[in-house]
């Protein structure tokens, strides 16, 4: 978005996901499965992406 000019203009925790590619749907499942601790054990190495969502409001900017 940002290489593109693109400003989301609605910005909150709402409109922001997480991805952790290593973590199955099982997992989520699992009533043992902690997602905390999952987050706060895992290697900040071993990936994760960080999405926006509801671009509803997005607008190409000009550049100066």
């Amino acid at each position: 978005m940002h290489e593109r000019d693109i400003m989301h203009r609605d910005l909150k925790l709402d409109n922001v996901m997480v991805h952790f590619p290593t973590l199955s749907y099982k997992d989520l499942f699992d009533k043992r499965f902690n997602l905390l601790q999952y987050i706060l054990e895992m290697n900040l190495n071993s990936g994760f992406q960080v999405k926006l969502a509801d671009l509803g409001l997005a607008r190409k900017v000009e550049s100066n």
